[in-house]
């Protein structure tokens, strides 16, 4: 006992630094493992929803208010997507708009306005398919959905984001209807 007693006061200093070089290995493997995590963060910049109608020449007309003319709902959205991650890459897939409520629910893919292909007569959006977000990176997007029915529902019920990330997981982000 005496001895080992001896051996301890001999060599301290060093069994301290090998001590705390183990926990400094293990503090920075905890620490490089919780920053790597992140998370994608949605912010809405505008929303704007129209109601279009049929008009007496038979071209489209944007109105205040749903009648028995309405011919369909657009919902326009430009939103922030962000990627806190310090390190990771974030995917996001198979991207939908879902409109829900108790007992109605639509979902549709949704369409960017950045990538528009204009004929003579029509307008074609691209789906979106994909989103890829580097670490620390923020994306500006606009899309836009249209509806052919049930629009009182469409514009009471709650509207959300779904999405999967890289590991195939299913993320649902609701998107808070304010007036802008």
């Amino acid at each position: 006992m005496n001895n080992l007693n001896n051996l301890i006061s001999e060599h301290f200093g060093q069994i301290v630094g090998v001590i705390g070089t183990l926990l400094g290995v293990v503090l920075g493997y905890i620490l490089n493992s919780i920053s790597r995590y992140g998370r994608v963060i949605f912010y809405v910049n505008n929303i704007e929803t129209e109601i279009i109608e049929r008009s007496e020449s038979g071209g489209s007309t944007v109105v205040h208010s749903i009648t028995s003319n309405t011919e369909c709902v657009s919902i326009s959205i430009e939103l922030d997507i962000i990627n806190t991650s310090e390190y990771s890459k974030k995917i996001l897939r198979e991207i939908n708009f879902i409109v829900a409520d108790k007992d109605f629910k639509k979902t549709k893919s949704i369409f960017y306005n950045s990538n528009k292909s204009v004929s003579k007569h029509s307008s074609l959006l691209d789906k979106y398919k994909t989103i890829n977000l580097q670490p620390k990176e923020i994306k500006t997007i606009n899309f836009r959905v249209f509806f052919n029915k049930d629009f009182k529902n469409v514009l009471d019920s709650n509207w959300f984001l779904e999405y999967r990330n890289q590991k195939n997981r299913k993320y649902k982000v609701r998107i808070e209807k304010e007036i802008y």
